[in-house]
């Protein structure tokens, strides 16, 4: 009987195995840096529900839950004093589950536990775990534009508040995400590219405007002001001059589009995919966005972006084995492919909030699917499969 704490977040209490979101490694996840501030009363809520834990413990739990900067006396501290706790096992990469932690940024929080461990846990002998050289953005505070991969793997989806809609979703091939939404530069080049190289008949080429919001500036902000329809032309147009073989048209490409190969294919995300990259590959439950002390660091939203798209990466980045993504949550609505197979295609939601919305629009599990249209508050970002 092993208590882990893994992405997928199945663990064993009392014997019995329950399925959930708070596990070890999304309590890490959550729980704030600065440990000023208790996660929700709703994730104990969630415990005593899910794993049916007695009621001294259940009440326990509780109590400590309101205790504010203290590991002993907070939920993860619940957690790391049960007996069974596992922290040496490793995934098929090679990571324990502390390591994994510290990929996502958490490096401080994970020192605070092994010190933990090692002073309060005598029945475990705790090898330190590796540390990693992350990096949030370039030297001079640019952010790092790439391509991140994305591992297959399993997550539960949907509101929180609305448990009887949610349901658990399998990935089952891996793919490449763009660390930032499409900029207002990437969008001009492509076309202008496109204009020049591709045949003038093509209709869905010429009709693309390489400044679809009229503004000239800011070459760094997130395109906006474009349909659905011009977006899928746009990447169509992108997938076209990724298969020519010119010299010229693809350093251009490699340029705007750091680790582009020749014929390099692009698409939009699926919406099981992009909520799937919100929780940080299935371990963050999403609430983080718009409950956190801290969102002001992550998120553009109607209260600190003047109601104003901002140049991407300007916000910290949620880290992914230690690769940065940027602006998943706010400054523009990112369109994605719907997964509901009732309706028919093609069909886009928008995820993530954006500049213009308040924050209950931010969390992972919330989307809006009315059409924006040519909106100043709606964009995309692009992915590509790996073979």
């Amino acid at each position: 009987m092993i208590i882990k704490f893994i992405s997928l977040g199945f663990f064993n209490v009392n014997s019995k195995c329950f399925s959930g979101n708070s596990t070890l490694l999304t309590t890490i996840w959550e729980h704030r840096i600065e440990l000023v501030e208790p996660p929700k009363l709703s994730l104990v809520e969630t415990l005593k529900s899910k794993l049916k834990i007695q009621s001294n413990e259940t009440h326990k739990a509780i109590n400590d839950f309101k205790i504010i900067n203290n590991i002993e006396g907070s939920l993860l501290g619940w957690i790391l004093r049960q007996p069974n706790l596992d922290l040496t096992s490793r995934d098929t990469e090679g990571y324990t589950d502390l390591e994994k932690a510290r990929l996502m940024g958490k490096g401080d929080l994970v020192d605070l536990i092994e010190n933990h461990i090692r002073s309060q846990r005598k029945d475990i002998t705790l090898t330190p775990s590796r540390k990693f050289s992350l990096k949030e953005r370039n030297e001079d505070g640019s952010p790092i534009i790439a391509f991140v991969k994305i591992d297959p793997g399993t997550y539960r989806k949907g509101d929180e508040r609305e448990e009887s809609s949610r349901n658990t979703v399998t990935l089952k091939k891996p793919f490449k995400i763009m660390s930032v939404p499409t900029t207002k530069r990437m969008w001009k080049e492509v076309v202008l590219l496109a204009q020049e190289k591709l045949k003038k008949s093509n209709k869905s080429v010429m009709e693309l405007d390489p400044y679809p919001s009229k503004i000239k500036e800011d070459e760094q902000h997130p395109v906006v002001k474009i349909k659905d329809s011009e977006i899928i032309d746009w990447i169509k147009v992108l997938n076209e001059l990724s298969k020519l073989n010119i010299e010229t048209v693809q350093n251009k490409l490699k340029i705007l589009f750091p680790g582009h190969s020749l014929g390099q294919q692009y698409r939009l995300p699926t919406s099981d995919e992009w909520e799937y990259v919100a929780r940080v590959r299935g371990v963050s439950v999403g609430r983080y966005t718009h409950s956190f002390k801290h969102v002001d660091h992550y998120a553009w939203y109607n209260k600190n972006s003047g109601y104003s798209t901002q140049s991407v990466g300007l916000k910290k980045p949620i880290l992914i084995k230690g690769n940065p993504i940027y602006d998943i949550f706010g400054n523009v609505f990112e369109v994605v492919q719907n997964t509901n197979e009732t309706k028919p295609e093609p069909h886009y939601i928008y995820r993530g909030g954006s500049a213009r919305y308040p924050k209950e629009y931010l969390p992972s599990g919330k989307y809006v699917e009315y059409p924006l249209n040519k909106s100043n508050h709606k964009g995309f970002r692009i992915v590509s499969d790996i073979p």
